[in-house]
């Protein structure tokens, strides 16, 4: 993060830069080589049901970063890789993670700045990336490690050893059922809906097998239920967002959405607590689906995000607590209307802590906003506005303004029978191209930056809003 002040960011540089992931945390995936060039998938090793140790160490010799080779050497990450590894229980991996920048990858065979021969002591993969220590930092000094549960939830664990190791593993526990499948949200509807509803929910896998297969009733109010089958694959420990087939609302107002698991891999489920949900939403009849959707970095509690019209905020969200994690928001905006979409990062530095982070705004199947990585520091804002139903050729007040040439090509007139009055130029994606304020009754406008193509042309005037269709050629 970027601070005001040089004094205020030395001050916290240290803490910021090598803090090591909260207890908790999501633990970010990751496909890396080692260096006897086998390949391993952190989420492939969870979703087996086994626990994974990451050690992050440095292969350096002065006198902080030599700390790691004193720890390798009391041998507790061979203990635990004998005792609990492929060879002895088979219930979890080691991986140690050589990180640090500065060191080659001569280093883990003993040659140069170091204090031996790693490679030919370890009984465990290693792997030299530098770049995987910005997604799993080491904390105050080297080494570090981190226990991840099959549930992929992390603990970090500093020096750990092979008479605490048992502690921890016995933290992660193993499922009380064979086949036990939870809701945990329902993703769609959101607070608000409009058109044919596609209805959609995350399941959680808390039970020992995949899940390969569930029964699933859903209804609006006390409608007849439909039923619907999935079939697919979820590990251990983990979750999927299962999409439903769409149904009809045809009344405006406040509904409510059940859903209930019927069936788990076609039996009944083992934990019926977690099997049902309902969530109350209101239908707009004249109105289009919206859907943002955030990819979190390394600081997911930085990013905060709202939808405006004009002064007035409909919608906003700051709340997102887990690191490289995907969160979709569904909702319905009313047509014949134009929004304001602001994105704020409270560390004045955009998504790109970590992992690159992106926010988007998707306007019925058309991406209105891409916000990646750096392109935004503190903030944004894009104004957008709604189509389809609510950008249809208004003919009401033709006798009081008048577009010519249409089509047209590079220039294009406005006659208002008003000299106060905003204009703004329209696509069919909703993205507002150009926004005038006119103060006289005929307006000259340059079109000749846009693209060929179909525009609408949004005229608010007398708290009215005239729209007319524009053709560029």
């Amino acid at each position: 993060m970027k601070y005001l002040l040089i004094t205020v960011a030395f001050l916290f540089f240290t803490q910021i830069s090598y803090a090591q992931l909260p207890d908790s945390t999501i633990a970010p995936n990751f496909t890396l080589q080692d260096i006897d060039g086998n390949s391993h998938t952190l989420y492939d090793y969870l979703d087996s049901g086994k626990t994974v140790v990451i050690n992050i160490s440095s292969t350096a010799a002065d006198q902080y970063a030599g700390q790691s080779w004193l720890y390798f050497s009391e041998f507790h990450l061979n203990s635990i890789y004998t005792d609990y590894g492929p060879s002895g229980t088979d219930e979890i991996m080691v991986l140690m993670l050589e990180t640090d920048p500065s060191t080659p990858l001569s280093g883990l065979y003993g040659e140069g700045s170091t204090l031996g021969d790693w490679e030919q002591w370890a009984n465990f993969p290693i792997i030299h990336n530098d770049s995987i220590g910005d997604v799993y930092p080491y904390g105050i000094m080297y080494p570090s490690s981190y226990i991840i549960c099959p549930n992929r939830r992390t603990t970090w664990a500093g020096w750990i050893t092979a008479n605490s190791f048992p502690f921890y593993f016995n933290q992660c526990g193993t499922p009380d059922f064979n086949n036990n499948a939870a809701i945990k949200s329902i993703d769609s509807p959101g607070l608000n809906a409009c058109g044919s509803l596609q209805p959609s929910i995350t399941v959680e896998n808390f039970g020992f097998n995949p899940l390969q297969s569930l029964n699933i009733s859903y209804q609006i109010n006390d409608e007849t239920p439909e039923l619907f089958l999935w079939e697919g694959n979820i590990s251990m420990y983990t979750s999927k967002e299962i999409t439903l087939p769409t149904i009809d609302v045809n009344i405006e107002g406040d509904h409510v959405f059940n859903v209930r698991l019927v069936e788990t891999n076609q039996v009944s489920d083992e934990d019926t607590t977690d099997n049902q949900l309902s969530k109350d939403f209101a239908y707009i009849d004249e109105g289009q689906n919206i859907r943002v959707e955030v990819t979190t970095d390394a600081n997911p509690d930085d990013v905060i995000w709202r939808i405006r019209e004009t002064t007035d905020v409909i919608l906003t969200v700051d709340n997102y607590d887990q690191m490289y994690h995907h969160y979709n928001h569904n909702f319905c905006l009313e047509a014949g209307a134009c929004y304001t979409f602001d994105v704020f990062d409270l560390g004045n530095d955009g998504m790109q802590e970590g992992s690159i982070g992106e926010v988007l705004l998707i306007q019925g199947e058309d991406t209105v906003v891409h916000a990646y990585g750096d392109e935004y520091g503190a903030d944004f804002t894009t104004e957008f506005c709604i189509n389809q139903v609510g950008f249809e050729q208004n003919t009401d007040g033709e006798d009081k303004v008048k577009v010519y040439p249409n089509p047209a090509t590079e220039h294009c007139t406005v006659q208002v029978n008003s000299n106060d009055y905003s204009l703004k130029i329209v696509d069919l994606a909703g993205q507002i191209k150009k926004q005038i304020r006119g103060t006289q009754y005929q307006t000259d406008i340059d079109i000749s930056d846009l693209s060929t193509g179909f525009y609408f042309m949004v005229i608010s005037l007398d708290s009215n809003q005239l729209v007319h269709k524009l053709v560029v050629e």
